[in-house]
């Protein structure tokens, strides 16, 4: 060894953890928006139950929503042109009852209009869903808005919201010919395999 020049290291010999298996998963869901005798409001929400996940429950311990695109797509188009529906969709954390009125939603952040027609038959957007947990306190009981966590597969029926919603001009009495679908394009991520 040359004069003036420390020894390496040695290397440790403590074996590295390994890499937490994970899976990323997309699962899609299609529904009919059902008709009122008035305009209606929906506050959208998901559960893992409702995509289809028995390989999911089966396989793995926990999972994370990691995103949802809500797209309404125009399938029937009404008679009079001038019954085309205008929907108003903006994001959503928290959980609340189905607005009962436009201005309900109008007051969101975020919020975005579109207008259905004969060649605008679709809209879509990217939302990140959020659930309610217990809150960590001293004293008292409550609830946080969380950006989806880490759940338990047990907990499939955890509601994840994402939007709030409001359809002018869809209703059975204006026009009962026309029909909008929700299409949810749903990425999540599995992970600690049973």
């Amino acid at each position: 060894m040359a004069k003036g020049k420390r020894p390496l290291p040695k290397k440790s010999k403590v074996p590295r953890p390994m890499a937490e298996q994970q899976i990323m998963l997309h699962r899609r869901v299609i529904s009919t928006i059902a008709k009122t005798a008035g305009d209606t409001g929906y506050a959208y929400s998901i559960t893992l139950s409702d995509l289809n996940a028995s390989d999911i429950l089966s396989l793995f311990s926990e999972y994370k929503i990691v995103s949802v695109v809500a797209r309404h797509q125009l399938v029937n188009a009404p008679n009079n042109n001038a019954t085309f529906p205008r929907l108003h969709i903006a994001p959503r954390g928290f959980s609340v009852t189905n607005p009962t009125s436009r201005n309900e939603v109008l007051q969101y952040n975020n919020l975005r209009q579109y207008q259905f027609g004969p060649a605008n038959i679709s809209y879509g957007q990217t939302f990140a869903p959020y659930v309610w947990v217990d809150a960590v306190a001293t004293s008292g009981t409550g609830k946080e808005v969380v950006k989806s966590p880490w759940l338990a597969t047990d907990s499939d029926t955890v509601r994840h919201n994402y939007a709030v919603t409001w359809i002018d001009r869809y209703n059975s009495t204006s026009d009962p010919t026309h029909t909008i679908e929700l299409l949810l394009d749903v990425t999540l991520i599995a992970r600690r395999p049973r």
